[in-house]
């Protein structure tokens, strides 16, 4: 779609799987970094960055933006999906699902809008926005009925506190 992509990951075995399953169909240049240690040539030169799942597994969310920001062109914007630490519904599938542990998904409880907004904050993001979603974990969701019941209990804005997921924007600014 005409898109530039590159990928970074601190874990080379999960850089090898992705080149296995993209099997040479796309054109994506990949990192070894943490995104702490990001190499410098790659300052300013994205208008987007952004993860699936990801910032609950990054140590030092505040650090870690500001390395984001650093590789964002002004005027870039960071997009993340993360999962809700006040839906209970991630919690038991951590406690019942075979591999998944609070170790694994210790990031999980500083995924709150307090922390997320100040971490942004401290790393000078601005038009800071979390919007939550979803009603249930993917294991629930992707279930013959979970797709039904998630778009009944969607409409309800009192759950808003507790939706399974959290769209996470913010902008590097123009100039400071």
């Amino acid at each position: 779609k005409g898109y530039k992509v590159e990928g970074l990951d601190l874990n080379a075995f999960l850089l090898q799987q992705f080149l296995r399953y993209n099997d040479n169909r796309f054109p994506v240049k990949l990192h070894l970094a943490d995104i702490i240690e990001a190499p410098e040539e790659l300052n300013e030169q994205f208008d987007y960055v952004i993860g699936f799942m990801v910032l609950h597994h990054l140590h030092i969310l505040h650090t870690c933006f500001q390395s984001m920001y650093r590789l964002l062109k002004p005027g870039g914007k960071i997009i993340f999906l993360e999962p809700n630490p006040y839906n209970p519904l991630f919690h038991m599938q951590i406690w019942f699902t075979p591999g998944m542990s609070y170790e694994g998904e210790k990031g999980l409880k500083d995924m709150t809008r307090k922390n997320i907004t100040k971490a942004l904050s401290f790393a000078e993001f601005t038009d800071v926005d979390i919007h939550r979603f979803g009603a249930f974990p993917p294991a629930i969701y992707n279930s013959p009925v979970g797709k039904k019941i998630d778009h009944v209990f969607s409409k309800a804005s009192i759950l808003s506190p507790v939706m399974a997921f959290q769209l996470i924007s913010a902008t590097k600014p123009l100039s400071i």
